[in-house]
């Protein structure tokens, strides 16, 4: 399984860089590294007062190579990848809310809810919900589903202003709880849960985090009437 191996071997001012990068590429470490570099250039330069480049050579050699080759920093920082994000996190939300409600939960119910509510941003636009769509954002950011959970949920217990990531310990303790119950439900007929332990991103096993429960909802009068819906459309 892939694990965040950089909540040992960075300082704690790294790590929401870190697990942003990871929420943004999962599946790609030359873009993570690419934008974390990015990220340190584009702080070094504006806080040139405060903090100074660092003197090792080889550090130099690396920071030089990975900017050299980087595309333009707004590329690397893709709206797409965040929409994606959230699509992901909200198809492992809704499979948790059917499951709560006491219904078999389905990958299929949960696209089909999606598709038919309708998905915006805390700003309110509306972000790309298609059936279709939703199974590509599942497809690349299945593993950080859970992580992109407690970005939502972050955002809509705190201000504008609070950045989730600027606490991160808490931040992963509610990814974990995402993470634990969509590891804990399996599709029907199969043997792998919607998230795979082999594959979900995951702080080390010796990185203490303290536990966090969240009340999920069962789905509303109107969620099951789509629930009800689909099942008439099948059969």
């Amino acid at each position: 399984m892939p694990e965040m191996d950089f909540l040992l071997n960075e300082k704690p001012s790294q790590w929401p860089g870190n697990i942003l990068a990871v929420m943004l590429y999962p599946n790609d470490n030359l873009k993570r590294r690419q934008w974390l570099t990015a990220s340190k250039a584009r702080y070094w330069r504006d806080h040139q007062d405060k903090v100074s480049l660092p003197e090792e050579p080889e550090k130099l050699k690396e920071i030089i190579k990975f900017l050299a080759d980087a595309p333009p920093f707004d590329k690397l920082f893709d709206q797409k990848a965040f929409n994606q994000g959230i699509i992901a996190s909200e198809k492992l939300y809704t499979i948790l809310e059917i499951d709560r409600s006491g219904i078999p939960p389905s990958a299929a119910k949960a696209e089909y809810l999606i598709d038919k509510d309708g998905l915006k941003s805390r700003s309110g636009k509306k972000i790309p919900s298609s059936q279709r769509s939703i199974q590509q954002a599942w497809k690349e950011y299945h593993s950080v589903a859970h992580l992109w959970a407690a970005y939502r949920i972050y955002h809509y217990l705190f201000s504008d202003d609070h950045f989730p990531l600027n606490s991160p310990k808490i931040f992963l303790s509610v990814s974990e709880f995402f993470r634990r119950h969509g590891e804990r439900i399996t599709p029907t007929n199969q043997t792998t849960p919607y998230l795979d332990p082999s594959t979900t991103w995951k702080p080390p096993e010796n990185f203490k985090l303290g536990e966090i429960n969240i009340n999920i909802p069962e789905l509303s009068e109107d969620g099951l009437d789509l629930v009800d819906e689909y099942l008439d459309s099948i059969r």
